[in-house]
């Protein structure tokens, strides 16, 4: 199941792709409610499960994917090591609870943290800061040095 919450980006729109994802569609839901007033800032795709999120990425190009680690199936570990190996200049966050264990082992394929339950406007700026610092390192091939990082500043 996915949601599309704005359907074109227009060119020089300035407006960040973001995908979102979750296991489950009421935590997804509940995302996108409480994301919707980014509309004219963000274009957001929110989808359940990491193999619709791998399709996602595979047919529309992200600035960022914001991922739960734990999901039935594949795990968002699993889904994050795959986004860094085949589109490395996308920003990977991941959300987790905080006695989550699978945080240490997402440290090398993970940008940000953020523990959940996370407010949106907690999202909202770890997003925005983390694509900030890496938008002030230029584009093409540097841009692809930074996705291969393991961490940003924030």
């Amino acid at each position: 199941m996915s949601y599309t919450l704005v359907l074109a980006n227009e060119p020089g729109s300035g407006r960040r792709n973001v995908l979102f994802v979750e296991a489950h569609a009421s935590a997804l839901e509940q995302l996108r409610q409480g994301l919707e007033h980014r509309q004219s800032t963000w274009q957001m795709q929110f989808v359940v499960g990491a193999e619709g999120a791998l399709k996602a990425c595979a047919s529309h190009r992200y600035d960022a994917v914001v991922s739960v680690l734990r999901m039935p199936g594949m795990s968002g570990i699993e889904l994050l090591k795959q986004v860094k190996q085949l589109y490395p200049g996308v920003l990977r966050v991941a959300m987790a609870e905080p006695a989550d264990d699978d945080k240490l082992t997402a440290l090398p394929v993970v940008h940000q943290f953020l523990e959940t339950p996370c407010s949106a406007r907690d999202l909202e700026s770890t997003v925005d800061r983390a694509l900030s610092v890496r938008d002030c390192l230029g584009r093409g091939e540097m841009r692809g040095v930074v996705g291969h990082l393991d961490s940003m500043p924030s």
